[in-house]
């Protein structure tokens, strides 16, 4: 592992709620999509399948406009989600403050 200064299982376990964090978006972005799945013929002897996902056009829209906005622009409601997002890092990083202080 490379040494960054931060102990491994400080890493390990904010990497595994970032990873947490990003299944969830997935899961989310996944249930926006509608997909269709494709077969590319490459050649005589190969082929793949290939899953294309769709997204609704506002949908696409809101979360350009989302990501070109800084988060000090972004409504109240929009901050809701990112405050979320933030909590869930304070709580694990309270966790193994916790955890070091007692452990």
């Amino acid at each position: 592992m490379i040494n960054h200064g931060y102990s491994e299982f400080v890493v390990e376990e904010l990497s595994d709620l970032m990873h947490q964090i990003w299944t969830g978006w997935m899961e989310y972005l996944f249930t926006k999509c509608e997909t269709v799945t494709v077969v590319q013929h490459h050649g005589m002897d190969r082929s793949q399948e290939v899953v294309l996902c769709s997204l609704p056009s506002d949908s696409e829209l809101h979360w350009r406009r989302q990501m070109m906005t800084r988060y000090a622009d972004l409504s109240d409601k929009e901050k809701g989600s990112d405050r979320e997002q933030a909590l869930k890092v304070l709580h694990l990083l309270r966790r193994i403050t916790s955890e070091k202080k007692h452990g």
